[in-house]
């Protein structure tokens, strides 16, 4: 099967990478993290999709496809920014019924591993660089297309912690003066 590594930079939102994502108050079992790459990477990125889907769907015989192929969750704002969700299952069970639980390696902007803390302060607008791969599907005919599959992250510029440092010594400073 054909898949794909790669590494994109962008924006992050919506980071869940030191705890798995919840929706409607139900734990997902997913690490995650959406990003918001240039027009340029975007257009790359999806492009890479396509040829692969392409190749990988040239090995599937006799399928039925009743709609267009889903390409990881890729959106698009009303201001036309487009973004991009790579996922990855925390705990994953093996055909062999082997059991592992999985982590998203965050480094930092010299390749340092990150705290937990910082990981869960990753906030949105934060500058990451995030190793993907590519990954082709066909579940159904209508269940189809090229998940993008989450690998690490590089912490380039964390927004959640300069907020955090920024609050913290604003406390600091108004206790100093209360005490005074």
């Amino acid at each position: 099967m054909n898949m794909n590594d790669g590494v994109i930079t962008g924006k992050a939102m919506w980071c869940h990478l030191a705890d798995t994502e919840t929706f409607n108050g139900t734990d997902t079992n997913k690490y995650s993290i959406t990003l918001v790459p240039s027009v340029e990477d975007m257009n790359n990125l999806m492009q890479e999709a396509q040829t692969i889907w392409e190749e990988f769907k040239e090995t599937l015989k006799n399928k039925k496809f009743a709609a267009d192929p889903n390409f990881g969750s890729y959106r698009e704002d009303d201001n036309g920014d487009a973004s991009v969700k790579f996922v990855t299952n925390a705990h994953i069970v093996t055909k062999a019924g082997k059991e592992i639980d999985k982590v998203v390696p965050v480094f930092d902007g010299a390749e340092r591993p990150v705290t937990r803390k910082i990981k869960s302060s990753i906030g949105n607008g934060s500058v990451v660089a995030v190793a993907y791969q590519l990954f082709p599907y066909y579940n159904t005919s209508k269940n189809f297309g090229v998940s993008f599959r989450l690998q690490a992250v590089q912490l380039f510029l964390c927004l959640g912690l300069m907020k955090l440092k920024v609050f913290l010594t604003q406390v600091s400073v108004a206790r100093q003066a209360v005490s005074l």
